[in-house]
């Protein structure tokens, strides 16, 4: 997903660091994920169940794989698509959509105070 200021898209940055982003739009309700070399566009839903999938994984994976060793295939909403991660990778990558959920939250929850 390419962003050129000026354009009327309405988004907001929810999260970044380094090569990790998370972007709502607010045109398609949909979030755009960037993490290392993957990049996906999901719903609220899809979102949700994708950081309940990486915390249960993480729970099991954790000290009985390598922490870098890229070995956990992990579903995607896509079908025939799956994630290669490390333990290491679904902490990082569950942690980055869980503070993007959150901080979408509590500006949406802003808003409707306002």
């Amino acid at each position: 997903m390419n962003l050129h200021p000026g354009l009327p898209q309405s988004f907001e940055v929810l999260f970044q660091r380094y090569g990790q982003k998370v972007v709502y739009c607010y045109e398609c309700q949909v979030y755009h994920i960037h993490y290392g070399t993957v990049s996906l566009d999901l719903t609220e839903a899809a979102i949700a169940n994708l950081i309940q999938t990486f915390q249960s994984y993480y729970k099991f994976y954790r000290g009985n794989v390598s922490p870098e060793h890229r070995c956990i295939e992990v579903d995607t909403p896509i079908h025939g698509f799956r994630l290669l991660l490390s333990p290491t990778d679904l902490r990082e990558f569950g942690t980055m959509l869980e503070s993007a959920v959150a901080r979408y939250q509590e500006r949406e929850r802003q808003r409707r105070l306002n």
